[in-house]
C-alpha cells in the first residue's frame, strides 16, 4: 500500500511545511530584537512595546501554523515510516466489517476494519485495524479471506488469501 516514494514524498513535503511554518516566525522575531536593541539604545522608555507585540505575533503564527499545517503532515510522515520500517505483523481472517465513519488513530484519519480470525465467526476472534483514508476504496468485499500486515493496530498492506 505505501512505497518509497510516498515515503520521500511525505518527508519533503513535511519539511516544506516546517519552513513556511517556523520561517516567517523567526524573521518577525529577529525584527523584534533588532527593534528592541535599538529602542534601548536610543533611551526610549517605550521600547518594549512594538518587540512585544512582534515577538505575541511571531509566537502566535508559530504555534498556530504548527498546529493546523505543518503537525498533520509530520504526523503523516511518521505514519509512512512505520508502516514501511516499522515492527511489522500478519493476520489473516475474514473480512466481517468496515465502519464509513472517520476516526484518528495518531494524527491520521482511517476507517476501522474488523477481521474475524476464528473458524465459527465468533465475536472473540474479531480483531479491530485501522485503514488509511487516503488509500480508499477498500480492495476487497466483505468475506473475503485476508491478510492483514499491521504495525500497531494500522493497515500497512492488505492482501488476498484467495
Amino acid at each position: 500500500m505505501y512505497t518509497r516514494q510516498e515515503q520521500q514524498q511525505a518527508a519533503r513535503q513535511a519539511r516544506q511545511r516546517l519552513w513556511i511554518t517556523f520561517l516567517p516566525a523567526a524573521l518577525v522575531f529577529a525584527a523584534a530584537v533588532t527593534v528592541f536593541v535599538i529602542g534601548v539604545g536610543n533611551r526610549d522608555a517605550d521600547a518594549w512595546k512594538l518587540p512585544a507585540a512582534l515577538t505575541l505575533a511571531a509566537g502566535v503564527y508559530a504555534i498556530f501554523f504548527f498546529g493546523v499545517y505543518a503537525k498533520p503532515m509530520l504526523s503523516y510522515a511518521k505514519h509512512i515510516n512505520y508502516m514501511l520500517d516499522g515492527r511489522l505483523r500478519e493476520t489473516t481472517g475474514y473480512l466481517t466489517q468496515f465502519s464509513e465513519n472517520l476516526s484518528e488513530r495518531n494524527g491520521v484519519e482511517c476507517h476501522a476494519i474488523m477481521i474475524n480470525v476464528g473458524e465459527k465467526d465468533d465475536r472473540e476472534d474479531d480483531r479491530l485495524y485501522y485503514y488509511d483514508a487516503k488509500k480508499l476504496p477498500l480492495p476487497f468485499e466483505m468475506g473475503t479471506r485476508v491478510t492483514v500486515v499491521s504495525n500497531d493496530m494500522m493497515v500497512a498492506q492488505l492482501r488476498s488469501e484467495g
